[in-house]
């Protein structure tokens, strides 16, 4: 498997985005993985997962709120996005991988009793993470969870599987309400700066169609926490309700925000996350 990186110096000036990233490989020849660790080590992690398209900038607006409330904060970008390695060929994007190369990643952060973030197209992953380590994790949060296609969710994946002229942020921008600042799109763009690099993007369309069945069994044991905007015309509307889990799913709904509920309202999301703790 050949691998490719974007360069560092596409990364400058990122608006709102003062972490220093990390680095780890993924097991002898597999990929470089890139993340964000914020937050005193010895105290209770919270893992996000961000989905497709967009990488762990956004997260920048929830990192600080869960740190203040006593947790840190472990947000990679998974492979083929963000300053992560990207395959050449979108085919070499599977679920069942990013389980294995996440799974380096918790191990070498010594993650236990943790708390699982998903959201949009990385909630099949979180649920295929959290049953591939029973006991890592203590509870899991979907965030505008995308399991299945509809329309708009077609036409998305539709234009992100067209490897020339793409940019992240007009998505990231329809899937809004709020309008996101040009510095901000730049931030999101920043990745993918080359077709070469844009596997990760071609490959969505496929991890999604992975997720729904994979999510549907066996039933899942910790508590699981549901938090949706309004406005979301993407996410599969009514997943808790044919999710096996031995408690509904507790819902959130955070006024205001559409898709990208971590960009538009990250500080009410961090929030919402730290109050379904407290109520555990």
């Amino acid at each position: 498997m050949q691998w490719v990186r974007t360069a560092d110096e596409c990364f400058d000036d990122l608006t709102g985005y003062p972490y220093a990233p990390k680095t780890i490989q993924c097991g002898e020849g597999g990929p470089r993985m890139a993340y964000v660790a914020e937050g005193p080590h010895e105290n209770d992690p919270i893992v996000l997962l961000h989905g497709g398209p967009v990488w762990s900038y956004l997260w920048r607006r929830c990192i600080p709120g869960l740190i203040e409330g006593g947790y840190r904060a472990l947000a990679p970008d998974l492979v083929g996005f963000g300053r992560s390695d990207k395959p050449l060929r979108a085919d070499e994007l599977s679920i069942e991988r990013h389980v294995i190369w996440l799974g380096h990643l918790l191990d070498g952060q010594g993650i236990a009793e943790a708390t699982l973030v998903g959201h949009g197209l990385a909630a099949g992953l979180a649920i295929a993470l959290l049953r591939a380590h029973p006991g890592r994790f203590d509870s899991l949060t979907l965030v505008s969870p995308v399991f299945e296609r509809n329309a708009e969710v077609d036409q998305v994946l539709g234009e992100l599987g067209q490897t020339q002229e793409v940019y992240v942020s007009e998505v990231v921008s329809d899937g809004c309400v709020s309008d996101i600042s040009a510095l901000v799109g730049d931030g999101y763009d920043a990745p993918f700066d080359d077709e070469s690099r844009c596997a990760g993007l071609a490959a969505l369309h496929g991890l999604l169609g992975e997720s729904w069945e994979d999510a549907k069994r066996p039933a899942i044991g910790v508590p699981v926490l549901d938090v949706r905007g309004p406005f979301d015309t993407l996410m599969t509307l009514d997943w808790d309700q044919r999710l096996p889990v031995a408690r509904r799913p507790e819902r959130r709904v955070i006024r205001g925000a559409g898709h990208y509920l971590p960009e538009e309202r990250g500080a009410e999301l961090s929030l919402a996350i730290l109050d379904f703790f407290a109520s555990l």
